[in-house]
């Protein structure tokens, strides 16, 4: 189906929907006090519907809906765990049913709410909201969930901060000095490099060592744009309108470069040397992955992997002596390096709601505000069940804070990331640092929730057509080749999903 039929049948069904879609949201603000922010309805008995996931089947979920009821007695929350593997075929499911959850979070692309106009206007809620000018810095200025309109169509519910892991093992065990917290990409560059090493320099005397591996992502073709242009506040260069690509270009032809020089540790299997157990157990006479058994100085990931494997007893990490600390992305030294790049999962209200001020509130509670924050401290310190153990909930269940709140950020950095007395491994200096400098920083989200035709772009000509990265990376390719093409197609698949949304809006009056 070409984009223009896909275009004009997600028009008519636009249509369809017009008398029912956006209603909710002309009600004549009751009184919001000197901010316009509408009040809330305490009196009228409600019941809103929730969708939402997470690890522990949904209990923490459940007791902060419970505090929410406390709080609002008139309105009931029904709580509808999901994962992520399943909450986007089930809102499409309930979207054609026009049944859509109050209130609801979607995974890790926007085009398809933005097809199906899933979501409902919250601008008015949201930029009234007071509590909004004290949260991560990028969100409200890079007019995050906006989709290049002046309405706000979704929030960020979970902040993920992309982090260079390092090894502090690795350092010590190799007479290393610890990088800088505050590091330029040439600094990082340095590190990466010295920190790759052959023969028997490393520890168990491997036969190498690496400087650098990276999770899908996470690797410099994603990082350098960031970090080489402060214009840059999307994926690929995104400018806010535009992509920007010379510097996606010099970033995968550093990585490249990184690889080729054996600093980077390959994911894919195309390379002598692959980070896969298999292939490893060559290099080292055992399967391993190279940054489990502390072979890499440095791994670029999500902030996630703290919870689910740095810190969990259940993968060895600390047993092996392989001690992670986080480090902000670099930036070179010519920048202000203020934005880095991170994962928001984002969320928003159904169309389909008879009180959105309502629900508005209630993602707010449930996700980025300070109230709901505040209830999830101590959920952590005190909750448990057989369910989910309170140790676990702590493991899983903590993303960092999108309220800049200094109640909720005291809480936040007490949590036990570490013994907090007598931390044989001295890793207190770099959380401190790091949570810092996430509260300073900028952030953007990557492209496929943040940039409308970003997910579709990449499925169809990014990676199904022709396999850029491959094309550079494997097969001798140089990316500054393909910078032209893909900024205008890349626009186009920007124009063709932003167009849909300026039609509609034409459609509604706005």
């Amino acid at each position: 189906m070409t984009l223009k039929l896909k275009k004009l049948i997600c028009l008519g069904l636009v249509a369809a929907m017009t008398v029912t879609c956006f209603s909710a949201c002309k009600r004549t603000p009751s009184g919001g006090g000197s901010t316009g922010l509408e009040e809330m309805d305490t009196t009228t008995k409600m019941t809103l519907s929730y969708m939402y996931w997470d690890d522990d089947g949904g209990v923490l979920g459940k007791e902060l809906a419970k505090s929410f009821t406390e709080k609002y007695p008139n309105i009931t929350v029904e709580v509808i765990p999901t994962t992520t593997a399943d909450v986007n075929q089930q809102i499409s499911d309930m979207h054609a049913a026009s049944n859509t959850p109050d209130a609801f979070w979607y995974v890790n692309e926007i085009d398809t709410p933005i097809y199906n106009a899933y979501w409902t206007d919250m601008t008015q809620y949201f930029e009234n909201d007071p509590e909004n000018d004290n949260i991560i810095k990028g969100i409200k200025e890079y007019k995050i969930g906006y989709f290049g309109t002046d309405y706000k169509w979704a929030t960020p519910i979970k902040f993920f901060p992309q982090v260079a892991w390092v090894n502090k093992q690795f350092f010590e065990d190799n007479s290393l000095d610890m990088p800088n917290t505050e590091w330029t990409w040439e600094e990082f560059e340095d590190v990466i490099e010295k920190s790759t090493m052959g023969g028997a320099n490393g520890r168990y005397g491997q036969k190498q060592s690496f400087g650098l591996t990276a999770a899908g992502g996470s690797y410099p073709v994603t990082w350098y744009p960031f970090a080489a242009d402060d214009a840059c506040i999307g994926e690929f260069g995104w400018d806010g309108s535009q992509y920007n690509m010379d510097n996606w270009a010099d970033g995968l032809n550093l990585q490249r470069d990184y690889l080729a020089k054996n600093w980077l540790i390959d994911e894919s299997g195309n390379m002598p040397f692959t980070n896969l157990p298999a292939n490893l157990e060559a290099v080292y006479g055992e399967q391993v992955y190279a940054q489990d058994a502390g072979y890499v100085a440095i791994r670029a990931d999500k902030w996630w992997c703290w919870h689910s494997f740095w810190n969990n007893p259940d993968q060895g990490f600390i047993a092996n002596k392989v001690i992670f600390v986080p480090y902000i992305q670099p930036h070179l030294s010519t920048t202000e390096g203020k934005t880095n790049v991170c994962v928001y999962d984002m969320g928003g209200i159904s169309q389909w709601t008879d009180h959105p001020r309502e629900a508005y509130e209630l993602l707010k509670y449930m996700t980025w505000g300070a109230d709901g924050w505040l209830k999830k401290m101590e959920l952590y310190s005190t909750y448990e069940t057989d369910e989910m153990p309170n140790a676990t909930l702590r493991t899983y269940q903590i993303d960092v804070p999108i309220t800049l709140d200094e109640e909720v950020w005291e809480k936040f950095r007490a949590l036990e990331w570490y013994p907090q007395e007598g931390d044989e491994y001295g890793r207190e200096e770099y959380f401190t640092k790091f949570f810092d400098l996430v509260k300073e920083k900028y952030w953007a989200g990557l492209g496929a929730t943040q940039i409308p035709g970003f997910s579709t772009w990449l499925d169809t000509a990014y990676h199904g057509e022709v396999l850029i990265e491959t094309q550079v990376l494997y097969e001798g390719g140089d990316a500054h080749e393909m910078v032209d093409e893909l900024e205008k197609t890349g626009l186009e698949y920007y124009n063709e999903r932003h167009d849909q949304i300026m039609d509609y809006l034409k459609m509604i009056g706005k």
